[in-house]
């Protein structure tokens, strides 16, 4: 289990400082500064970037939360079922699916629109992009509001203390810059 518990730590991990990333860049390219530096259309591709990047994060959770339900530590076993629950509800899997990464509507084999997307992803935000990554991570929310990231990192950590983890066996090593 321990092989597994590491695995566990891992992905969390990556998937965490994704989310952690990508909300970062989105709040940054709403800046006053960086918006009137860019041409006309970039703010909105950027946004779209950012978005796409924590909607890709979000079902990497779900495929964990799939593959690794049974083994979370007790402790956090409620909020990541909730989490996932969240997600559901969302219809985060039907935009992975058959939008994320996808150009073609099967339904009525033609090309996707603009605004098909674009409402999808709205759905999967509750209507509200600045929102969603607030609730996605927010370094200033107070200690108890629930956000995505806190929910991910303390599970994470809850991997390393229950199943005894060494920072050698979690060293990260993935996109490391070469030397």
């Amino acid at each position: 289990m321990k092989e597994k518990a590491i695995a566990a730590y891992g992905v969390l991990d990556y998937i965490g400082r994704d989310l952690v990333v990508a909300s970062e860049a989105f709040r940054h390219f709403q800046s006053p500064e960086i918006r009137t530096s860019l041409s006309q259309h970039s703010p909105a591709y950027l946004n779209r970037l950012c978005l796409n990047h924590i909607f890709i994060a979000l079902s990497r959770w779900q495929e964990f939360y799939k593959k690794f339900a049974h083994d979370i530590p007790d402790p956090e076993r409620s909020s990541a079922k909730k989490l996932n629950a969240d997600l559901d509800r969302r219809d985060l899997r039907t935009f992975r699916n058959e939008f994320l990464a996808h150009i073609w509507c099967k339904r009525h084999n033609r090309p996707l629109t603009d605004s098909e997307i674009s409402d999808t992803a709205h759905k999967v935000a509750d209507g509200d992009f600045s929102r969603f990554v607030n609730w996605i991570h927010d370094y200033h929310a107070p200690e108890e509001v629930e956000t995505v990231v806190r929910i991910i990192e303390r599970l994470r950590d809850s991997f390393f203390d229950v199943y005894n983890l060494t920072g050698q066996e979690i060293s990260p090593e993935i996109f490391e810059v070469d030397a």
